[in-house]
């Protein structure tokens, strides 16, 4: 059988040039090579970091994008900015700490607290003290444990409670019964205390601390915006069922006193959010205010107040009256007890923030007293503790340090007209803290540093 001819083609019926298959064999070729050379240098760049070997995705930065996509240095982290530090006591300022210490004293029965001296040795407590702290301890986590969490509640979809009357439905009732005169025996009262009030003190400030806010078409619009805005969350009030102490308090701070909320769950009866803290009303199963030695005591905890003093310092940001009941279960106090209880709370070294800003309020700025440890302690004394503490370890960025520390100057400049000794000192840090944010910590939208005081930055991560 004879054989194939080596030149003739076995593929008949198949049209094809050889001189096209010469030309498109060396671009597959090449473009081949070409791409497992990338797949290559991808794999590498990914794979074989300097960083023991380990995969791991480089954060986005800024950049060109060559640069961003192989380079395998870590993004330098900002340097802390300088920041204000407050200036040093002065001679009258120690002078007055030690009149202070002299005044309660004396006003104490002469019990004064004994401080060491460097040269003395510290007295560790005996075993018997520690064994009875350990017990107190124990008995006081059981007590916040069976108070703030009843294990048997459960929401209910009605209400379970009477709805506590509105101060606002109150005056409503009393005009439409003819309470014209009753408002203005009201009014002539508002204006007698306030009569009053001013002769009783004599340095009472008889113009505003500061100057009035500017005018403008812009601040207009942006005061009607916010306007809008809560009259938007208005519309939405928390309730007892799905929510905490903890929330229901910050709702405080934006509609204050007249802040409602729905009892028993979302579509239960709107009632008076404050009169219903005070009133030892449950919240998601939790109760802000119990009673512990005959005193109203306010919780602290997972959904009830993240510091100490807190709950007070809410009621005073809400210009709550000292006077204003609480009435937790068969006991019966006011506002006036809880800062007494307050007072006693107070221990040097120790976040002092929102006691401050609640005693601030509440107290005259001459004020003394001893807490429960037998320390003596004034507003002035409060002032200076906190100037003592950092800025940018402390909650939310050092934000309420400088807040309290403000208020108490305020409420100084207020009673006295002037500021003198420790609320010198704070008016000036707390200014330099102003001044420092407005000219570093600002960006270009107007927005100021997601970083709080620690460097310029505005990441869309930080909420």
């Amino acid at each position: 059988m004879p054989r194939p001819s080596p030149d003739l083609d076995c593929s008949a019926g198949v049209p094809h040039s050889n001189a096209s298959s010469n030309k498109a064999g060396p671009i597959r070729r090449w473009g081949l090579r070409l791409l497992f050379s990338v797949g290559l240098m991808i794999a590498g760049t990914l794979i074989l970091r300097p960083h023991g070997g380990e995969l791991a995705a480089a954060p986005p930065r800024h950049g060109r994008f060559v640069e961003r996509f192989f380079s395998s240095r870590p993004e330098p982290k900002p340097q802390l900015i300088a920041v204000p530090v407050p200036m040093p006591a002065g001679e009258a300022e120690r002078e007055a700490a030690d009149r202070l210490q002299a005044k309660v004293a004396s006003a104490g029965g002469g019990r004064q607290q004994a401080t060491a001296s460097p040269a003395e040795s510290i007295n560790l407590p005996d075993w018997a003290t520690l064994v009875r702290f350990g017990k107190a301890a124990e008995a006081v986590g059981w007590h916040v444990m069976k108070t703030a969490v009843d294990s048997s509640y459960k929401p209910s979809a009605e209400p379970l409670y009477e709805p506590i009357l509105v101060a606002a439905g109150e005056q409503k009732n009393q005009s439409e019964s003819g309470g014209l005169r009753a408002k203005e025996k009201v009014t002539e009262a508002k204006q007698a205390s306030r009569k009053k009030t001013s002769g009783a003190n004599p340095f009472a400030s008889k113009k505003p601390i500061g100057p009035p806010p500017p005018k403008s078409a812009r601040l207009d619009r942006l005061r009607v915006r916010i306007a809008q805005t809560l009259a938007t969350y208005q519309r939405r009030p928390l309730n007892t069922s799905h929510h905490s102490p903890w929330e229901i308090m910050h709702g405080f701070v934006s509609f204050g006193i007249p802040t409602q909320i729905r009892a028993g769950g979302p579509r239960g009866e709107l009632v008076n959010a404050i009169g219903w803290m005070n009133s030892g009303g449950r919240c998601r199963g939790q109760v802000m205010l119990t009673v512990r030695d005959g005193r109203p005591h306010a919780l602290y905890g997972v959904g009830l107040q993240g510091h100490s003093g807190q709950y007070l310092a809410i009621l005073a940001q809400c210009r709550v009256s000292a006077k204003s009941p609480l009435l937790l279960g068969e006991h019966e106090f006011t506002v006036a007890d809880l800062i007494e209880a307050e007072k006693l709370n107070c221990r040097a070294g120790t976040e002092l923030t929102f006691a401050l800003i609640g005693l601030a309020h509440y107290l005259p700025t001459d004020a003394t007293w001893r807490s429960r440890d037998g320390e003596a302690w004034s507003l002035e004394r409060l002032m200076q503790e906190e100037l003592k503490q950092p800025i940018r370890t402390a909650p939310c960025g050092g934000t309420h340090r400088l807040f309290g520390l403000a208020y108490g100057c305020q409420r100084r400049l207020k009673a006295t007209g002037e500021l003198d000794g420790v609320y010198e000192r704070a008016d000036r840090y707390v200014r330099d803290y102003q001044n420092l944010t407005l000219r570093r910590l600002q960006n270009r939208d107007g927005s100021f540093s997601t970083e709080w005081f620690k460097y310029p930055a505005d990441s869309r991560n930080a909420l």
